[in-house]
């Protein structure tokens, strides 16, 4: 649960962060760009309020997780190999892919028996979660530095969303803490 919660906030720290720059370097436009990320966040609203309720419902939230964790997957290579093709269709795919925060916040309270379960592994998971996630941005921006190209971050990028889906798959799973 705490690398799953983790690795979600590291794409949300590094896409936050970095898309701007990434997009600007592309040549988009500084305002294009910071619509792009204000796209990012505004997506995952509507996504938030309907996904989790769904995923619920149901005892495993594998799929789910898995299923957003795809559209990331899809938005970063496209911001990889081609960000200049279509930023917004780039944008929209990780804003959805991101919303899967809600869905990580959920499973925490569905993994536990009681409240005080909950507290302890919420505690646990976002506690060591965002501290794991502190580093994505810094590891993001001195593979840019180093390398003097965006593909290397964007890779690093990538392991970290498969680092995601495989540890959400686990915690998505019907099961107790």
């Amino acid at each position: 649960m705490t690398v799953f919660f983790g690795s979600q906030a590291c794409l949300a720290y590094i896409v936050m962060g970095w898309l701007p720059q990434v997009l600007m370097d592309a040549g988009v436009s500084r305002t294009q760009a910071g619509l792009m990320v204000g796209l990012i966040s505004l997506l995952g609203i509507p996504v938030s309020l309907v996904v989790p309720a769904l995923a619920a419902r149901q005892g495993s939230q594998s799929g789910w997780i898995a299923g957003l964790g795809a559209f990331g997957v899809a938005g970063v290579l496209g911001l990889m190999t081609v960000p200049e093709y279509s930023p917004l269709l780039w944008s929209v795919l990780v804003g959805v892919g991101m919303s899967v925060f809600s869905l990580a916040l959920t499973t925490i309270a569905l993994r536990a028996r009681t409240g005080t379960d909950t507290a302890s592994l919420s505690g646990m998971a976002q506690g060591f979660g965002y501290l794991l996630a502190a580093a994505g941005p810094f590891l993001f921006g001195l593979l840019h530095d180093v390398t003097g190209d965006w593909t290397v971050p964007f890779a690093m990028l990538l392991g970290v969303l498969l680092v995601q889906i495989g540890f959400g798959w686990l915690a998505g799973r019907p099961r107790y803490v």
